[in-house]
């Protein structure tokens, strides 16, 4: 902790990371516990959900984040995949990242400082810094047993379905992506479904009256750019499997074909 007059600043480092989101962990609503205040002058409480520890959901009431239960920590012999700072539409982090930051120096000069996702400073100006946002303040964090493409599919149909549909860039761009996902996670993906939705997610943004094409855009952005690889892997993958299956099935037609009597 970074401790203040009256405020402490977080680090990743404090929050333990979890499973799949079956637990749901919060602390209690003092300023010295966020270290956040938004405009209006109100506390922010981070919350922390995803792959760790206990099974059941539960609230620590009272408890810092530098406490070891907070969060219940990664599960044994589980490593950081990803964290989402702020809420599904904040843009993710992908672990081992490193961000340059501007920071006053000693001599009151302001230097460009490179930090550690594990290190990064959990408030306003860190966050939109290393490119995300603390948004609701609702940390999800991913270990390596989570699958990136089903994570993004899921948080796509949620914007899918709360779309309100005025703005045609967000009412079609949201469902396009939630159905390019879909074919991803059964088996009917393609090679090129990761450009694909990065050219969907970058007509959505900045092209809506209100902030929900952003909001459903920059996930998309963010987990394909960062974990590209395993969307181009997945798409590949489904190809070939449907071209074997094609394969097979052809070559079963010319066998019961050959083996049908003549005329």
């Amino acid at each position: 902790n970074v401790q203040g007059s009256n405020v402490s600043t977080e680090f990743f480092s404090n929050i333990p990371t979890s499973r799949t989101v079956q637990g749901l962990y919060t602390i209690a609503p003092t300023v010295a516990r966020s270290g956040l205040r938004d405009a209006s002058g109100r506390d922010r409480d981070p919350s922390v959900a995803g792959s760790s520890g206990p099974e059941n959901a539960y609230i620590l009431d009272g408890i810092n984040t530098t406490d070891p239960a907070f969060g219940g920590g990664l599960r044994d012999g589980r490593t950081l995949k990803a964290v989402i700072p702020g809420g599904s539409s904040a843009k993710v982090f992908k672990a081992g990242e490193k961000f340059k930051l501007k920071r006053k120096g000693a001599d009151g000069q302001m230097t460009a400082v490179e930090v550690d996702l594990l290190d990064l400073p959990y408030d306003f100006d860190s966050l939109a810094q290393a490119g995300s946002m603390s948004g609701s303040g609702a940390i999800i964090v991913m270990d390596d047993s989570t699958d990136i493409i089903e994570a993004l599919s899921n948080i796509a149909e949620f914007y899918a379905h709360e779309s309100c549909g005025q703005c045609t860039p967000c009412r079609e761009g949201s469902l396009w992506m939630a159905k390019a996902l879909h074919r991803l996670t059964h088996g009917h993906g393609r090679r090129q479904d990761a450009d694909y939705l990065l050219q969907i997610a970058q007509n959505i943004q900045g092209r809506t009256i209100c902030a929900f094409g952003e909001a459903c855009a920059w996930p998309v952005l963010s987990f394909v750019k960062k974990f590209k690889d395993e969307f181009e892997a997945k798409g590949a993958a489904d190809e070939e499997h449907r071209a074997k299956e094609a394969k097979d099935a052809g070559s079963s037609s010319k066998m019961e074909l050959a083996a049908s009597p003549r005329c």
